[in-house]
């Protein structure tokens, strides 16, 4: 019989040397087991888990530990700046200032007898003379307030430097200090002999017998001035160790069977903080279901056993406490317009929850229970920034740091101070920049050096800057340099030449003084550093003809920075009220972050998706893209680079990399790297950025009347009539007086008026709410609209990645850019306080000089109506009174503005007629293809005049709101349609039947395009077909076509043929007349793109009035 085969065994030589191997393995696992089982305590005789009541784990846990660094109440802006303001005169004065807490001893005389009193600094102010005046609190003398003027005193400090000082402060009335001598005669002789020491250092009054027996320790106590002994010097750290608080103390005490609590920043105590009140919201969650904590018990106590604590996780992924709005917006983004509406994410995220994981493992659940076992793009923001016409202070601080950030990859707080520098006063950071105007340093190549830009024009200028601190040090003093070189072939928006038109706006160069006599640089100098604030170096102030005159000098002086320049910061504070530089204090961390995302979201980009962090991860793409990891590792870790950082610098996925060029084994295709297909500004929705309040809501959208339905509000409501008609009844009165809180409190209903207080702030901080919702979710639902919008049009995507080009000049000319827009933050503020229409209306005609500069007597209004006197006149625009030529009468207030009505047709359809500007202007005066205001150009200045249409397109909407926008465009006639201009273009476009020439040859030069290359207006369907084949467009031709020719396509005017390649297209293709010619897209074009159905039919109803 055949064996089976199941019986059949082969065995071959390794399986002998394998089974050896595994013995061998196990017998030294059990023997370190063994050994290890020798050092474990021995198990608990209880059992091993022991279950607690949920209450009795919450009250233990406290929100905070003793070694956390809790948030102060950040002293108030008002307040530090008002003291900064005071210390700042007082320094240039000479005056003394010291410091709160500063131990100091003043000279004077007492019952005939001069002493020293020693005393501290308790506050200080200014004087009603101007004087620096302090308040010193004497030693035992506490009851009392001494002011005292310094320079009128003798003084001096007193180091605090241990228990002698200490002595004297609690002994001070016991004897006195004289002419400086030390505490040796004043002293107690118990005191002398237990430290052994005299003014000689020795004990040279008692001796060693005197000093036992004085003390009633003799025979015990031993000596401690032994012969040779040698006393250490005690630094300042050791001073601050020796005064820590109690708690310290006490942990300090503590036995070595604790742990050591570290002493946390308040960055992660405030974190810890954060998860602490997670535990105790579950905790009390549990408290409520009568559910207990399963605790592990050891030989060092109980700790919550693994599975509870994996339970708390659980909960923490699947739990939320404020509603996520970022969810929203990206789930916009990810789905489509075929797919089932999505739901917001309803707990937290992935990133959070690890963090609070590695926080509980870390640190709170050993602080909590010690037992537990221990386990081993960017020219967006450019463009921006340089067209502001208002802010304009913020934007050349925001310009300078875009640059900065792009290029270095540096973090907002490497260069300003944060919210815990302000907080923390101990820390080396505490009122002192991180960044100075002295870490930088300023060089220039020869002709023949630098970088080639646009127009055969050389950037020669490069910087190295010196930072002092990095991410997670914040505490600690570095100094790693890194340098700042030209970054882009358009002279304006080169990094180096941001830094020194803010330099220059501030008046930090030597040069700026060298053309003035001594007095008028001594009274310069003494402007630039008020302590009020400093509005920005004007020409008048320079001696120079012209501030390219004033950029020569500087250069020829080689870019030297003024003495009093070297220690302000190069980033300093701006007031928000005047617009002012402050350089008594840096720009904030959080100031400049959410500066970053509101320019993101003026711009029409999606809030959670765009922010500092974005510019570090362009700063570190650039040098990956061209092959050198090692550079943006660097770039991105400064100081510090490991394998986690290499991982970081590199994208998740390969949007940027031209793939088929290896198969082809060509070059890359430069539209692929400069630009993912969802990149954010192909995502611009700028409708989305002008939802800037409820006035921006339509009175028919389904957000108003939710918000107007709202349950919450109508609940907080009822309850305040109840509180009300209660408080009335006990009151007996019918209305509410003013002080009808005194008249309570006198009538023993105390707690009735506050419950009704109460109430009444319910109902607030509920309807705030319910706008704030109501607000978010138009926004949001303009976003989605307007990225199916994006979708279904690919030539509307395209323009909206498409960057303004600005015109190719010198670097000297660069740096002047903008050095002649003056600060207008008072006049924004005074444009938002008029009625919708008027705003909209002043920011289409560029109208900016009509807004008052300052404060005066009258309002906002009615300075604007006065000034507007024979420059824009009232007109009907109902079909009726069209054409009529009749004018309404400007109203008294804003209220009767906006109520206004014709008296001749009764319709409410009021128009703004503005004088314009005359012939001969160039494209740099036009927005939105209209001519500005009379004198609107010249008020402006020459930098603002050929920006400001930019910066309309880019963030007009923004600035005021959709209403307002969309009103004030609506208000405004059209240039087209005015009879009383005295501009020849605009006779010329209505003898011609709207085509406008500026003149021959001069419109050639000023626009780049000849009049046979232009089209009529109803070509435009033409073009915009043919945008689907352009790679590239500028921003400047594809929202401003007719601000180039002169005209709109919906005013009958004329679109041109050829396009504007950005520089780098024409660097590729070897000049303008590289490429295939193309049209462009006109204003009125992607307006109309961007509209809904009825906007596009209003907007064509508009238009087809204005041509009639």
């Amino acid at each position: 019989m055949m064996p089976q085969a199941a019986t059949a065994e082969h065995r071959g030589d390794g399986v002998d040397r394998r089974n050896a191997h595994h013995e061998r393995s196990a017998r030294e696992r059990s023997e370190r087991e063994a050994g290890m089982r020798a050092f474990e305590p021995p198990p608990d005789e209880e059992g091993a888990v022991e279950h607690l009541s949920a209450s009795v784990v919450l009250a233990a846990v406290e929100e905070s530990g003793p070694n956390y660094l809790l948030p102060k109440a950040p002293e108030p802006v008002k307040s530090r700046r008002k003291r900064l303001m005071v210390d700042e005169a007082a320094r240039q004065a000479g005056q003394a200032i010291l410091e709160t807490g500063t131990r100091v001893e003043i000279f004077a005389e007492d019952s005939g007898e001069e002493r020293w009193w020693p005393g501290t600094i308790m506050e200080r102010t200014e004087d009603t003379d101007g004087r620096l005046v302090h308040r010193v609190q004497y030693t035992n003398f506490e009851g009392d307030r001494y002011w005292h003027v310094l320079d009128d005193e003798q003084w001096r400090r007193v180091a605090d430097t241990g228990p002698e000082l200490e002595h004297a402060r609690a002994g001070a009335g016991d004897a006195a200090l004289r002419d400086g001598a030390s505490l040796a005669a004043s002293r107690p002789t118990r005191w002398d002999n237990a430290r052994g020491e005299t003014a000689g250092g020795a004990s040279e009054t008692t001796g060693g017998a005197g000093s036992a027996e004085t003390t009633g320790q003799a025979g015990s106590a031993p000596d401690l001035n032994w012969p040779g002994r040698r006393r250490v010097r005690r630094s300042a750290a050791m001073e601050l160790l020796r005064t820590r608080d109690e708690a310290e103390q006490r942990e300090a005490r503590r036995p070595d069977v604790a742990p050591m609590l570290t002493p946390h920043s308040a960055t992660l105590s405030r974190h810890l903080v954060w998860v602490r009140r997670l535990l105790r919201e579950y905790l009390a969650e549990l408290a409520e279901d009568g559910l207990s904590v399963p605790m592990q018990r050891t030989s060092r106590g109980l700790h919550p056993t693994m599975r509870w604590t994996v339970e708390f996780g659980k909960w923490l992924a699947t739990t939320r406490i404020v509603e996520s709005r970022a969810s929203s917006w990206h789930l916009a983004e990810e789905q489509s317009a075929g797919q089932a509406e999505a739901t917001a994410r309803s707990g937290r995220g992935s990133n959070t929850v690890y963090v609070a994981l590695q926080h509980m493992k870390n640190h709170v659940w050993r602080e909590l229970w010690p037992a537990m076992p221990a386990d081993a793009r960017q020219y967006w923001h450019w463009d921006a920034h340089l067209s502001e016409p208002f802010e304009v202070n913020v934007a050349f601080i925001m310009s300078a740091y875009v640059c900065l950030a792009r290029q270095t990859g540096c973090r907002p707080g490497m260069t300003m101070n944060d919210a815990n520098d302000l907080a923390n006063t101990t820390s080396h950071w505490h009122e002192v920049p991180p960044l100075r105007m002295s870490d930088l340093r300023i060089d220039m190549d020869n002709e023949l050096g630098g970088a080639l830009t646009e127009g055969a024009f050389r950037a020669l200028c490069r910087m190295q800057v010196t930072f002092k601190r990095k991410k997670g040090e914040y505490f600690a003093h570095y100094a790693f340099g890194t340098s700042i070189t030209p970054d882009s072939d358009q002279m304006l928006r080169i990094g180096t030449l941001a830094l020194l038109r803010l330099l220059l706006r501030c008046g930090s160069f030597r040069g700026c003084y060298a053309r003035l006599s001594r007095a008028d640089a001594a009274a310069l100098r003494k402007k630039v550093a008020d302590p009020r604030g400093f509005a920005g170096l004007e020409l008048e102030d320079t001696g120079h003809e012209s501030f390219l005159s004033l950029v020569r000098a500087c250069r020829e002086d080689g870019w030297v920075l003024d003495e009093a320049a070297l220690s302000r910061p190069l980033f300093p504070a701006v007031d928000t009220a005047t617009g002012r530089f402050l350089f008594t204090e840096s720009f904030q961390v959080k100031t400049v972050c959410d500066l970053l995302i509101q320019t993101g979201v003026s711009l029409g980009m999606n809030r959670h998706q765009v922010g500092a962090w974005s510019l570090r991860k362009d700063a570190c793409e650039q040098p990956v893209a061209a092959g050198e990891g090692e550079v943006g590792a660097r770039v991105l870790g400064h100081r510090h680079v490991n394998s986690r950082t290499m991982d970081l610098v590199y994208r998740a996925d390969l949007r940027t990399r031209d793939l088929g060029a290896y198969w082809a084994r060509r070059g890359p295709i430069e539209s692929v790297e400069r630009a993912p297909l969802d990149s954010l500004s192909a995502s611009r929705v700028p409708e989305a950025s002008g939802v800037r309040g409820v006035c921006d809501l339509p009175a028919g959208c389904s957000e108003r009347a939710e918000m107007e339905g709202c349950a919450e509000v109508s609940e907080a409501e009822a309850e305040l009539d109840a509180a009300r008609r209660s408080l009335l009844v006990l009151l007996s009165v019918s209305t509410l007086p003013r002080h009808f809180k005194v008249m309570a409190r006198a009538a023993g209903h105390a707690a009735c008026a506050t419950s009704y207080e109460a109430a009444a702030l319910r109902v607030r901080n509920r309807r705030n709410k319910a706008r704030q919702r109501a607000v978010d979710a138009y926004r949001l639902r303009l976003y989605k609209e307007g990225q199916e919008r994006l979708r279904t049009s690919p030539a509307l995507r395209r323009a909206m990645m498409c960057t303004h080009e600005w015109a190719p000049r010198g670097e000297d000319e660069a740096v002047a850019f903008g050095l002649d827009r003056r600060d207008r933050t008072f006049e924004l503020r005074a444009l938002r306080e008029l009625p919708a229409p008027l705003q909209g209306s002043i920011l289409r005609a560029g109208a900016l000089h009509v807004l008052p500069r300052g404060r005066t007597r009258r309002t906002a209004y009615e300075h604007v109506r006065e000034r507007c006197v024979g420059l824009c006149s009232l007109e009907c625009g109902s079909d009726g009174c069209v054409g009529s030529g009749l004018e309404m009468h400007w109203p008294d207030s804003p209220e009767e503005f906006e109520e206004l009505r014709c008296e001749h047709c009764g319709a409410a359809q009021v128009r703004m007629r503005w004088r314009r500007e005359g012939g001969g202007a160039g494209a740099a005066t036009l927005v939105a293809g209209e001519p500005m205001a009379a004198g609107a150009t010249q008020a402006l200045g020459a930098s603002d005049a050929e920006s400001y249409g930019v910066w309309y397109a880019l963030r007009g909407r923004a600035t005021i709101g959709n209403a307002a926008y969309d009103a004030g465009a609506a208000a405004t006639v059209a240039p087209s349609a005015t009879t009383d201009s005295t501009d020849a273009a605009s006779d010329e476009r209505e003898r011609t039947g709207g085509r406008a020439e500026i003149g021959g040859d001069e419109e050639e030069e000023a626009t780049g395009l000849h009049p046979e290359d232009w089209i009529d207006a109803e070509e435009a369907a033409a073009a915009l077909e043919a945008l689907a084949e352009v790679d590239t467009l500028d921003l400047a031709q594809a929202l401003h076509a007719g601000a180039a020719t002169g005209g709109g396509a919906s005013d009958g005017g004329s679109l041109p043929r050829r396009v504007l390649r950005s520089g780098a297209h024409r660097q590729q293709h070897g000049g303008d007349g590289g490429g295939s010619q193309t049209e462009d897209l006109s204003f009125e074009d992607v307006v109309h793109l961007w509209g809904t159905p009825s906007s596009q039919a209003a907007s064509r109803a508009n238009a087809g009035a204005r041509r009639a």
